[in-house]
């Protein structure tokens, strides 16, 4: 810096001194420096050999340049030599360099016996501004210098800790791959013991969220049980309900159940009450449904896991069960009441060849639907639910006015009938035995053993008319006893069965139509009329129920009276229930006494109940009751008190 400094100076401002004696010296300070700097001796600070070299240069400006110049070198000698150190030197030591520089010039200028003219003057403004811009320049300069500094020890540090972090996490990394791997192979070998438990146990497992997604994990009992692959189904994200059901309604209900379950609203437990219980295939199988729910930490439902348990085999065991049971119940029925069994089969028979005679529109309608009724009853008694169901469905198609399907389902009936009577024909054999040895049937070989002993036919029909035609009516009804204790223990309810009065010798056959009818007036007894133990508890009655059959000889005449100890008819419910469905108007009905209004209830179709049940609630029943009494030229009257039971009173002329 000083050698270029002379150089300059001496050139510009021509001056007379010899260069080689100010140039040897800074040349001599820069070698040694050099040396020293590369011999890694010299432990002097650089701002020294900065100083120096400033200082060196403002002494040159004074002692090598002509007088009239010396101050226009030491300006030139200021900027230059300050402009090089400004980021060579921090704050202080360039404080010390400037001022040094600053201070040398004075001396020697004032030692040099100059005078201050004109260019000292002149230059006064631009060695006042170096001296004062020029520090905090340096000032300025050295902040920047110290934060890039600070800066860059931040990056190297950062740097540093990066590499350090990323070298520790790439350690991590790769132990958590280890473990990872690990613990994929753990749960792979987890999900296939479980997958293997699951299919030996025979259940499917299917989990959905609260959009009805179904989840991944279905195992290969599952899609057997529900007969999908849902592999695809997760790709896809198929909804629950899609696999359940293909019924649109069906879908629907679901539906709003699942919501139900999301809204929290009503305790699981409840709830999944009224979820769907079984899964129809097209495989035949018995699917049966659970669901249980899968909890957040908040107890808020997250998922629901339905569990899918094929118990097809279980089914059809209960199946044949109940088939077993109903067979065994048939024929411990057909023992008990083997008169009422042969009149039923023989009956049924002898319908059946008429009615393909019978004309059959909407006028012979409820003749059609009444017949058909009885028989279901009649039927049922004697727990013929196969049977039975055959009737329900052709109720269901007379309802409609089909009356070409009612023939097609009278056919199947009959076959059906037939088949089973042909494969109980020891059964039937065995109670026509018991008929002639209880004296209902007629015992040829007796009465072919006194046909010597009547003097005429007169004689003969006499014996026989006495001792095989008339009959006590009231030994009819006993087989009443066993419907109305299964239909109360049904309902839940304790009912005594009671018989009693005189009796009446009459021909029986001409009253079956009304025998087999009154099965109506008894099962509305147990299911409407005689309360349950609580009820009847609470109005201070005995728990258990009666139904009473009463009989009276009135001569040409007989009376016959069913009662129970029941709720008693209510006309108020009797003409609301009429006049909503519309049998009578309010304006009709208005001057009406309560036992006409009682009445209504034999009109054809009228029934109490909201809902069409397996014997009751189509509104037929009562007015058969009545149809059969006035076929014998009887007639029927109701007693009733609300709260203290009902009488049928029927009064019957004598057939004999």
């Amino acid at each position: 810096m000083s050698y270029f400094c002379c150089h300059f100076y001496a050139k510009s401002f021509q001056t007379s001194t010899p260069l080689g004696l100010f140039f040897i010296t800074p040349i001599f300070v820069q070698f040694i420096s050099i040396l020293l700097f590369y011999k890694k001796n010299l432990k002097v600070d650089v701002s020294i050999i900065v100083t120096f070299h400033l200082v060196y240069g403002a002494f040159f400006t004074q002692f090598g340049v002509d007088n009239l110049w010396n101050t226009d070198a030491f300006s030139w000698c200021i900027i230059f030599g300050g402009a090089l150190s400004l980021v060579l030197l921090r704050k202080k030591k360039y404080m010390i360099a400037h001022c040094s520089c600053y201070f040398v010039g004075a001396i020697t200028f004032y030692f040099n016996n100059n005078k201050i003219g004109n260019d000292e003057y002149s230059n006064l403004p631009h060695l006042i501004g170096v001296f004062l811009f020029y520090p905090a320049l340096n000032f300025y300069l050295n902040n920047l210098k110290k934060n890039l500094k600070e800066k860059k020890t931040i990056a190297e540090d950062l740097s540093q800790n990066l590499e350090k972090q990323v070298k520790s996490k790439t350690a991590e990394l790769e132990i958590e791959k280890i473990g990872m791997e690990n613990l994929m192979t753990a749960i792979f070998i987890q999900k296939e013991s479980r997958d293997q438990l699951l299919n030996n146990l025979g259940q499917g497992y299917l989990i959905f969220d609260n959009e009805g997604i179904v989840q991944e994990g279905a195992s290969k009992v599952t899609q057997e049980l529900f007969e999908c692959d849902f592999v695809d189904y997760e790709l896809e994200k198929v909804k629950v309900w899609d696999v359940l059901f293909d019924d649109k309604n069906d879908k629907e209900s679901f539906i709003k159940w699942c919501n139900i379950i999301w809204t929290e609203k009503i305790p699981f437990k409840d709830i999944k009450e009224l979820g769907p219980k079984e899964f129809h295939g097209s495989l035949g199988k018995f699917i049966e449904l659970d669901f249980r729910p899968i909890y957040f930490e908040n107890n808020k439902i997250e998922k629901v896991i339905l569990i899918a348990s094929d118990k097809t085999k279980q089914r059809k065991l209960e199946i044949q069960l109940e088939k077993d049971k109903e067979e065994s119940d048939f024929i411990k029925l057909c023992i008990e009441n083997p008169v009422d069994f042969i009149d039923l089969m023989n009956d049924s028979l002898e319908f059946f060849k008429d009615y393909f005679l019978m004309e059959k529109d909407q006028s012979s309608k409820g003749h059609i639907f009444r017949i058909f009724h009885t028989y279901k009853a009649r039927y049922g008694q004697f727990k013929q639910k196969t049977t039975v169901d055959y009737f329900n469905k052709i109720e269901d198609v007379i309802e409609k006015e089909d009356f070409k399907a009612v023939d097609s389902y009278v056919e199947g009936l009959e076959r059906h009938l037939r088949k089973t009577f042909k494969k109980h024909k020891n059964l039937i054999a065995g109670c026509t035995k018991m008929l002639v040895a209880e004296g209902s049937a007629i015992n040829t070989i007796e009465l072919f053993n006194k046909l010597d002993t009547f003097e005429s036919l007169d004689d003969l029909k006499f014996y026989i008319k006495k001792n095989y035609v008339l009959q006590d009516i009231k030994k009819q009804f006993i087989k009443y006893e066993f419907l109305i204790t299964n239909l109360s223990k049904k309902y839940s309810k304790d009912i005594l069965f009671q018989i009693e009065g005189d009796e009446i010798m009459v021909e029986v056959q001409k009253y079956f139509g009304l025998i087999n009818g009154i099965i109506h007036i008894f099962r509305n007894m147990v299911e409407h009329g005689i309360e349950d133990q609580e009820e009847r508890t609470k109005k201070g009655k005995s728990k258990e129920g009666v139904i009473k059959l009463s009989f009276e000889d009135k001569g040409e005449s007989f009376i016959i009276m069913v009662s129970d100890d029941g709720r008693g008819i209510d006309a108020e419910k009797i003409k609301e229930k009429a006049i909503k469905k519309g049998f009578i108007s309010s304006e009709d009905v208005g001057q009406w006494d309560p036992s006409k209004i009682i009445d209504l209830v034999f009109l054809p179709g009228f029934s109490t109940k909201e809902e069409v049940t397996e014997i009751s609630g189509r509104g037929i029943g009562m007015d058969v009751v009545k149809i059969e009494v006035e076929k014998i030229k009887g007639t029927l009257s109701i007693r009733t008190k609300v709260g203290e039971g009902t009488t049928f009173v029927m009064t019957l002329p004598k057939i004999v």
